[in-house]
């Protein structure tokens, strides 16, 4: 019968899970295992001399790895390369997945950079007459971000979403501020998360399977104040000088919303700290007009 030594307890027989197990008294131990009563000057120096311990026999359960497709079942009747068979398997298909999600995220980049480029051309001197026309034109393409999107869920399972996040977060976060940026231009006020994410086409709650994060909502955000720096900028170019007065109070509530959020150290805390150097931006020039008068003429122009 094979059996387990236990130190300073008394001598008795136990049922355990792994089997039988016999408990020694600490000079029942020294007797066994043929050591010396220990002294005071031996008691640093303690050294077991011989010790025979031996362990019940413990069961190996059968390991699974779950993939999209199929189930990879090992046991432990396996030889090492039956085992590394299944598992390079196991990778194979991991990474077949995740070729079909890059194939997906492409298009998507290649119909974020379309958008962009619309939206980029109302930074011309001409272009702040035509916003509408541009906007229009961006909520057309937004239809084909929204086929893609629903193409890309179908290539993994819902319950995986984190697992694969890392390949479309940041062309999420940059869908995020086109939206945001579109929204602005046509109403100068700032879209919901739950707006945002009905144009994108995808969830809310994170229960309900592809969804907008938080963090990259507010990472799209703040990708839009720096976007309206610029604009306040091109906007005085183009002899606009009223919009850099709106831009400069829509950019400071936004601040102001910023400040009651506790953002650790992470990614988007980063990007936050960029935002006070566009509030600055925005403040020289609304600064510069004022100076000039050109901020009182615009506001009385604006009044008639």
């Amino acid at each position: 019968m094979q059996q387990r030594l236990s130190l300073n307890k008394p001598t008795q027989d136990k049922e355990s899970e792994t089997g039988p197990v016999t408990f020694l008294s600490g000079e029942q131990y020294r007797v066994c295992s043929g050591v010396k009563p220990l002294t005071r000057r031996r008691k640093k120096r303690f050294v077991i001399k011989r010790t025979v311990v031996s362990l019940a026999s413990i069961e190996l359960h059968p390991i699974r790895i779950c993939t999209k497709n199929k189930l990879v079942h090992i046991t432990n009747h396996m030889s090492v390369t039956e085992m590394f068979s299944h598992i390079q398997g196991f990778l194979g298909a991991d990474q077949d997945v995740r070729e079909d999600i890059r194939k997906v995220v492409q298009l998507l980049e290649q119909a974020a950079r379309e958008i962009l480029t619309v939206l980029q051309s109302v930074h011309q001197p001409s272009g702040f007459k035509e916003i509408p026309s541009k906007c229009a034109r961006a909520r057309e393409l937004f239809c084909t971000v929204k086929t893609h999107i629903a193409d890309l869920k179908t290539k993994f399972p819902a319950e995986q979403y984190y697992r694969f996040q890392e390949h479309w977060r940041f062309v999420l976060q940059r869908l995020a501020f086109l939206v945001t940026f579109v929204v602005y231009l046509e109403s100068e006020t700032l879209v919901t998360r739950e707006a945002a994410a009905q144009i994108l086409g995808i969830e809310v709650v994170r229960e309900k399977g592809f969804h907008l994060d938080v963090e990259d909502y507010l990472a799209g955000v703040l990708i839009m104040a720096s976007e309206l720096s610029r604009l306040a900028v091109n906007s005085v170019t183009a002899g606009d000088y009223t919009r850099p007065l709106r831009i400069s109070n829509f950019i400071n509530e936004l601040d102001s919303g910023f400040r009651l959020l506790n953002l650790k150290n992470d990614p988007l805390r980063k990007r936050y700290d960029g935002l006070k150097y566009d509030v600055k931006k925005i403040e020289e020039v609304v600064y510069d007009l004022s100076i000039r008068g050109l901020a009182k003429e615009a506001e009385s122009a604006g009044d008639k």
